[in-house]
């Protein structure tokens, strides 16, 4: 028996991401973790069926129907233990423990087809074990993961000692959203007039590409990084509680300093998420339970650090405040124009990992995690401060290879150490003086390219309505005589689906009051009634109608071409 869910949200933006996207990985989480000792195989096998039994929503399949998108509850017998023996010398051959991680990272999972996660014990020798565990991110964010091992370790440890029952959830996830989603409506109106303020007159912010940004992400990454030793993040936190912060408002505040001085901008934004786990309920789901808000700092004045990071406090305190509006919903609000080569408001993500990571503590063995490969970027950029439980801090930085070269980078992360050890010696220091060890990235010379070139890129993001001879004033009637058939059916379609009859053929979808939803929802529409293989990335790259219904009849010739050479 299955049961049919809705999606949150924030699934229904991921679902949507990934479809868009041309890197797949970026949107599986992969968990690898190095076990030595002897393992109960059949105590970790009946963990994990009391795990997925317990969580619905760890075997739910996602897929979209009638241009809606749908979760199933599957059961528990859609869950597969995987297991593989090899021999030292199979090992070697497959590049050691390495090399298996590298093929685990590099496992996808179709979530129309099956359940979000694959679980696969590897002996690799007597005692040595790799425990593979890859789940979509539809399922899992950062907080899921220390709740997931907690689980897993207690449940392990019930199955060797006789297997006592799990207790059933409060919640399922998919309950606890609907709720949650019904009590933020409440507040809606007082959040949109909040960011209205916030992104009036953003100019969306960026680190120059060192490559040119093709016409479509194709979200291959690349990482690179730093530690923060116990003594250096003690000081951070020193200089928290001195300012009032957290050590997160510290390190970003470091790092909105950093991107300043490689951008040559005082106006600094990037994004973060936030954890949206504040009942009790939520404590121990395992699901997405964030949302991204978008962090505007301003440095002008030449502030001192400590005064920067009461700057930091203030702009992320008011944005948790306000961090119940999807991102996506943020984004139709403020009528962002959809680019496929770009992320809407923000190409920079800055997060913080508070919760201190440990792995699973499964009895006799010594488990470790080991660290991430990364192979798949969403973003331009993405730090990353992840907290260890012998007070280490881990800067990781993610970055698109496609756009930047690794030198770049590892500038920039070398600037991003020498400025939170500068700063945390002399937090009063002026920040014009802090020092960096390297030259600005160019940031002048950039600066003033980009202005050279902001009209261009300005003309460029304006609907085009070359070689249309329709304005958005033609009349109705006027302009269905014109069309040809398709034509009409297509407008008509978007019309329907946007809710308005001004639609031209100079209409932007996006601008016309289009999200991802409904872009969803025309494509499906004019797939089934014209009869043609329609994607959605097509409403992306051609948003403006005349492109698009071009775009659509050159698809129609091409179908019918093919069907007469069968």
């Amino acid at each position: 028996m299955t049961t049919k869910v809705k999606l949150s949200r924030i699934q229904e933006q991921l679902w949507l991401a990934e479809r868009l996207g041309q890197h797949a990985t970026a949107y599986m989480v992969p968990l690898i973790l190095q076990i030595t000792g002897p393992i109960d195989e059949s105590a970790l096998r009946a963990a994990f069926v009391d795990i997925v039994t317990r969580h619905e929503i760890l075997r739910t399949r996602f897929f979209e129907q009638d241009g809606v998108l749908r979760g199933e509850v599957r059961p528990v017998a859609d869950f597969v233990f995987e297991t593989e023996s090899y021999s030292l010398a199979e090992l070697a051959e497959r590049g050691g423990p390495a090399g298996m991680q590298a093929a685990e990272t590099a496992v996808l999972i179709d979530v129309s087809q099956s359940i979000p996660i694959k679980v696969k014990l590897i002996r690799t020798g007597a005692g040595d074990q790799l425990l593979s565990l890859v789940l979509h991110h539809l399922v899992f964010d950062d907080w899921s993961r220390n709740q997931f091992y907690a689980e897993l370790a207690e449940r392990y440890r019930a199955h060797l000692a006789g297997g006592a029952a799990s207790q059933p959830l409060a919640l399922q996830y998919h309950e606890y959203v609907a709720r949650q989603e019904e009590r933020d409506a409440e507040f809606r109106e007082e959040s949109l007039a909040y960011w209205h303020e916030v992104l009036t007159d953003l100019d969306p912010f960026e680190i120059e590409p060192d490559h040119p940004r093709s016409a479509r992400r194709r979200g291959r990454g690349a990482s690179t990084g730093f530690e923060i030793e116990a003594g250096l993040a003690t000081g951070i936190r020193r200089l928290g509680r001195a300012q009032g912060a957290s050590p997160a408002m510290v390190l970003f505040a470091a790092a909105q300093l950093v991107l300043a001085r490689f951008t040559g901008r005082d106006d600094v934004s990037f994004g973060t998420t936030l954890a949206a786990r504040e009942e009790d309920e939520a404590q121990e789901l395992i699901g997405p339970l964030i949302n991204t808000v978008l962090l505007r700092g301003d440095l002008s004045g030449d502030p001192t650090f400590a005064e920067l990071v009461d700057r930091m406090a203030d702009t992320m305190l008011d944005a948790m405040e306000h961090s119940r509006i999807p991102f996506n919903e943020l984004i139709a609000a403020h009528g962002v124009v959809a680019d496929l080569s770009r992320n809407p408001l923000t190409q920079i993500i800055v997060q913080y990992a508070s919760g201190v990571r440990r792995p699973p503590e499964l009895d006799g063995c010594e488990v470790r995690e080991l660290p991430p490969l990364t192979t798949g970027s969403k973003f331009d950029l993405v730090i990353l401060f992840d907290e260890f439980e012998d007070g280490r801090v881990r800067a990781g930085i993610g970055f698109d290879r496609d756009l930047y070269a690794p030198e770049t980078i590892q500038s920039l992360a070398d600037s991003l150490r020498a400025v939170i050890e500068d700063v945390v010696a002399a937090p009063d220091t002026h920040i014009s003086a802090v020092r960096m060890p390297s030259p600005t990235h160019r940031s002048h010379q950039l600066l003033e390219k980009r202005h050279r070139e902001e009209p261009a890129q300005n003309r460029e993001a304006e609907p085009s309505d070359a070689g249309t001879d329709l304005g958005a004033e033609t009349p109705t009637e006027t302009l269905t005589a014109t069309l040809s058939e398709h034509q009409r059916e297509l407008l008509e379609i978007w019309r329907d689906v946007l809710e308005t009859d001004d639609v031209t053929t100079t209409s932007n979808f996006f601008l016309s009051g289009g999200q991802s939803l409904l872009a969803l929802r025309m494509t499906n529409r004019a797939r089934e009634q014209l009869d043609v293989e329609l994607p959605l990335s097509l409403v992306f790259e051609a948003p403006v109608f005349k492109d698009f219904s071009d775009r659509l009849a050159e698809m129609l010739v091409g179908a019918t071409t093919n069907e007469g050479g069968e």
